[in-house]
């Protein structure tokens, strides 16, 4: 599931969509136009990292002119993902989808045992792989990670890059627990960086029944 800020991110591609391309460029010299086409240019990235949309470096029509400003076009094609995610008239909508699909996902098996040490704010995931066996409650993990979201996207001490990728890893924390056979080493990563973001920390604490073997 992705975020708001990348959810509307979507809709103003798609909303300069001609043909089979988005043609998109700022719309003046105004520092908040700027503000804003920098951050969607940043979010298109994030896109397209998440295999959305897709674009080439030289499709990214780059600022020279001065410090504050990095981009002033993008040309870009939504892949058929984009075009499902769209289907929802605003975020609300397709948050509300994503949660109810979730819950009627009941369980899921893990086959690593995870062992949770050390202080909150340094906290470590070791990974065992004892062949452990637990079930999930895929619905509460999207309920707290949806909260966790909510929180990063609120939290004046991210600027940028940093809050994006944050929000990222909790997007790919909730898809790997889903996967029938989850990656620990990735789950351990994922974990120790959230758990150790102060605003967040006591909310990723909660998804440790959920995590095998975590003590």
């Amino acid at each position: 599931m992705i975020n708001q800020e990348l959810f509307n991110a979507l809709q103003t591609l798609k909303q300069s969509e001609k043909g089979l391309l988005c043609v998109i460029q700022i719309k003046s010299d105004d520092e908040q136009d700027i503000a804003e086409f920098d951050q969607l240019i940043l979010c298109a990235f994030r896109l397209r990292e998440l295999g959305v949309i897709d674009f080439t470096e030289k499709q990214v029509r780059k600022s020279y002119r001065r410090a504050s400003q990095r981009y002033l076009g993008l040309i870009c094609q939504l892949k058929y993902q984009a075009n499902e995610l769209l289907q929802f008239k605003d975020y609300s909508t397709y948050r509300k989808a994503m949660e109810e699909e979730n819950m009627n996902k009941t369980a899921k098996t893990i086959d690593q045992s995870i062992n949770f040490y050390g202080n909150v704010v340094e906290s470590n995931v070791a990974i065992n792989s004892n062949q452990v066996e637990q079930s999930i409650n895929i619905g509460k993990v999207e309920e707290i990670i949806g909260n966790i979201i909510d929180i990063l996207e609120q939290d004046p001490s991210l600027k940028g890059e940093e809050k994006n990728e944050l929000i990222n890893d909790a997007n790919m924390l909730k898809l790997e627990l889903k996967k029938e056979k989850p990656r620990s080493k990735i789950i351990s990563t994922l974990y120790n960086t959230l758990a150790n973001t102060a605003s967040i920390t006591s909310l990723v604490l909660q998804l440790a029944p959920f995590i095998p073997s975590i003590i």
